[in-house]
């Protein structure tokens, strides 16, 4: 694992930052959340993350433009106008609800093979 690869949570319930700090910060993962509406873009931040969950229903960000401002950057949006969860790319969709291991199985499947994380 290498440390400090950063998860950037933006709009999400505030215990998805606690359950993934849980999980993945012992493997070296640091876990940040922003609220998009009050906090500047991830694009203006100097370090630029490795990946990010959007919570698509809470965050204007996700439909405004987040694949624009991140498009190198792994992404696993939660919600949405796509109900059906599905994985393409470098994107993963995840229907609502959804299960704390679903979403941790997709941030593994994101990172880079040299740092992705196990699910136990």
């Amino acid at each position: 694992m290498i440390h400090g690869q950063r998860v950037l949570i933006v709009d999400g319930m505030h215990e998805i930052q606690e359950v993934l700090e849980t999980v993945l910060a012992p493997r070296g993962l640091r876990v940040d959340w922003v609220r998009s509406q009050v906090q500047t873009l991830p694009g203006e931040r100097a370090d630029q993350p490795d990946i990010l969950v959007i919570d698509a229903e809470a965050s204007p960000f996700a439909s405004a433009g987040a694949n624009r401002v991140w498009n190198n950057v792994p992404q696993v949006i939660l919600g949405g106008e796509d109900r059906e969860s599905h994985s393409s790319g470098r994107h993963t969709h995840l229907s609502k609800p959804f299960q704390f291991p679903e979403l941790i199985r997709a941030i593994e499947r994101l990172l880079p093979k040299r740092s992705a994380v196990a699910v136990e």
